[in-house]
Formats: C-alpha cells, structure tokens, sequence
C-alpha cells in the first residue's frame, strides 16, 4: 500500500510546480468552502468584475479611455442600472411572486379537476389514481416549501439590514479596485505565493480568458432571454409576465434540464388563465420557438467556445456546486467543471523524476528512453528522405539545364546560318 502511494505521489506531485499548484487549490478551496460567508462580498465582487472586465478591455485596449476612467464609467452604469431595477421592477416581481405563491392552491386544484374530468373518459386506464390526494399532497408540499422559504431565507436576507447595507457598499469598492488595479492586485497575489508556478500560470492564462468570455457572457445571455420571455408573455396578456420572463432567463444557469424545469410553471399558468384553447396552444408554440432560438442562434452566438462537457458532469456540478455555494456555485459550476477537466489533461504525470529513482520509477526512465529512440528513429528516417528527394531534385535541375544549354545552341546556330549566306553573298558580289 505504501509503495502504491509513494508511485502515485512521485508520478503526480514529485513535481515542484505540481506540488505548488495542488497546495494552492487545496488551500483556497478549503478557505471557501469553510469561510465562504466571510468572503462572499470578496467572491461575489469577483462575479462582478469578471462580468465587467470586458467593456472595460475593449474600451481600453482601442485606446478610446485609459483604464481608470473607463472603470468609472463602467461601474457607475452597471451599479445605476441594478438600481434602477430594483426600484422599478423589483416591487412589481415581489408583488407577482406572493400572489403567484397565494394562488398555487387554485392553480393546482384547477389543473387536478381536468385532469379527473379527462380520468372520467378513460376509466379503466386510470381507475387506480387517486388525484385528489395526490393534488392534496402536492398542493401541502408546494404551499409549506414556499412559506417555509420565504420564511428562512426572504425575510432573513431582508431583515439583516446591516449586512444588506455593507453588501450594498462593499461590492462596488471591491469591483471597482479589482478591475482598476487589476495587475498590481495579481502580482500581489502571486508574491504570496512559493516561487514554483510555472504550472499554475499556465493553467491561469488557459483558463482566466475562457472564465471571463463564459461570466460576461452567461449574464448577457441571462438579459436577453429575460427580455424576451418577458415580451412573448406581455404581448399575449399572461399573469406574471415580469416574474416568468426573469424565471426562464435564469434557467439558463441549469443547462440542459433548467428550461424544462421553468416551463412547467409557465405551463400551468398559462393553463389556469387560458384553458386549453388556441391562445394556449399559440403561446406555448411561440415559447417553443423562443427555446429553440436560443439554443440554436443566440447560445452559439455567446459562446463560440464549447466546454464540450457531457450532460451528466455539467448536471453533476450543478448540483455539487449548487449546494456547496448557493446561486454562485450554480452560476460557476460550468467553469469549475471545464477547470477541473482541463486541469486532469494537462496534468504533468511521470514528468519529473528525480535522482533516486527506483522500482517503477525505473520503468518510467525505460519508457521515456525507448520513446526518445523511437522519436529518433523517425528523425533519421525522415532525414533520409530528405536526402533522396534532395538527390532527385538536383537530378531534375540537372535536366532542366541541359535541356536550356540544347536549345541555347540551336537558338545560336540557327542565328549563324543566314550569317554565312550573307558573308557569301557579298563575297560574290566582290568578285563580280
């Protein structure tokens, strides 16, 4: 046992960028999983500034403003909008949510008598289905979850007033001097570190530029489906246009499953306000098409770099993440998971072997060694092809200047042929 951990130990971690690289991932992942409340001003400020920090690139790398000015700019637009919104559309998203909360009763009673009246046509199918304590149970489990909510978190969130406040403050300092004083805050951060980083830079400029292309563009993508949810919702008269729209725009923080979560409340609101009648049909198409286009146009246009994640380990960091770190572990999880594959391939294994290298450290040596010979065997090989094709080639010009030196004499001889008939023409007229 002890000899597997020392092979696995020397294969992985005898590197000293590797050895340095796991301390810091471990460090800092134990400080937020332990600490996260403390640094979640710090963690959220970060969200924040990686969201901002690509108006703010653009605007400095085309030397339209220098970097102070344009964070500015920056940050007072992005913090006014949010305030803004809060004050005018968070009342009415407060208001919508504890009426819709109110009503799920009804909703639910409404939709269980259809579903009994379409029970009545098919009885010998359904006849074993109780809906009404089923409804009755969903109904309890849905009304007790919402208060119970609310209850512990809403209210708990708003009634720390203090905390609200320091957030309200603290976020935008915090967001303003990370993107002002970008560089110096990194090499600050670096100096606290061992001197062997070599691994984690790279794996730093691999990821950083991939991290802040997916943050700026999940909250563009989140905007825009919002927006236009809430137009398709608007324009056909649905109740809770504001609270749904901003529903289906955050679903899109759950790939893969999140929209068909979302569209079971759309579903149903719109089938206890409309009935299943063409309005309802209509709506539900044109929602369709709303999907569609977002998974086909707008998604591909955000992010032309595809994580290439299998759906079981993008639902998998949802949920591991999710429940680790709330809504922010949820809105990373796709980039910790894309993180956590690129740091498993790119891994140095077996790389760094030191002097005292025995047993199965020898067998690395061997196969490292028989793979440079094989590498020089085709090096030699590919040597002597160049060499042939070398020798065919000068063969080939060879020709070439033999065939041009032909026809440069018969160009010459042919010119000194009406040379001699004029030299014997005038020689005759001479002797005439």
């Amino acid at each position: 046992m002890f000899q597997v951990l020392r092979s696995w130990y020397r294969s992985l971690l005898s590197d000293p960028n590797s050895a340095t690289f796991f301390i810091i991932i471990t460090f800092l992942f134990t400080v937020i999983y332990f600490y996260s409340g403390i640094f979640m001003p710090i963690l959220v400020a970060l969200g924040v500034s990686y969201i901002l920090e690509a108006p703010i690139s653009f605007l400095e790398r085309k030397n339209i403003l220098r970097r102070t000015i344009s964070t500015y700019i920056v940050i007072i637009l992005f913090f006014s909008s949010l305030v803004l919104f809060g004050i005018y559309v968070g009342p009415s998203i407060a208001s919508q949510g504890s009426d819709l909360v109110n009503k799920i009763p009804s909703i639910i009673t409404q939709t269980s008598d259809y579903i009994k009246a379409k029970v009545e046509e098919y009885p010998n199918i359904f006849e074993h289905i109780d809906i009404d304590s089923i409804s009755a149970q969903i109904t309890d489990s849905i009304t007790s979850y919402s208060t119970e909510f609310i209850k512990t978190n809403l209210l708990g969130y708003l009634m720390n007033v203090t905390s609200f406040i320091m957030y309200l403050i603290l976020i935008p300092l915090l967001a303003f001097f990370m993107l002002k004083d970008k560089h110096v805050l990194i090499d600050g951060v670096k100096g606290c570190f061992p001197p062997n980083l070599k691994l984690a830079s790279d794996m730093w400029n691999k990821m950083n530029i991939q991290l802040m292309n997916y943050v700026s563009g999940k909250f563009i993508h989140i905007i825009v489906i919002a927006v236009l949810n809430f137009i398709i919702f608007y324009c056909f008269g649905l109740n809770y246009a504001i609270l749904l729209g901003l529903a289906v725009g955050l679903s899109v923080l759950i790939p893969v499953v999140g929209a068909g979560i979302v569209s079971a409340p759309v579903a149903l609101v719109a089938f206890t306000q409309f009935g299943v009648d063409s309005t309802f049909w209509t709506l539900l198409g044109v929602y369709g098409v709303g999907l569609a286009l977002d998974a086909n146009l707008i998604t591909p246009m955000l992010f032309s770099e595809k994580m290439k994640l299998h759906p079981f380990v993008i639902l998998a960091s949802v949920l591991v993440f999710g429940s680790m770190w709330g809504f922010w572990g949820v809105f990373f999880a796709i980039p910790l998971a894309t993180f956590f594959k690129t740091l498993y391939l790119n891994w140095p294994r077996g790389k760094y072997i030191d002097s005292g290298t025995v047993g199965s450290e020898a067998e690395i040596v061997a196969e490292e060694r028989t793979v440079a010979r094989n590498a020089k065997d085709d090096l030699d090989e590919a040597i002597s092809a160049l060499s042939s094709a070398k020798e065919k080639l000068g063969r080939v010009l060879d020709d070439i200047d033999r065939i041009e030196c032909t026809e440069v004499q018969d160009a010459d001889l042919s010119s000194s042929v009406p040379d001699q008939r004029q030299q014997n023409e005038e020689a005759s007229e001479r002797q005439s």
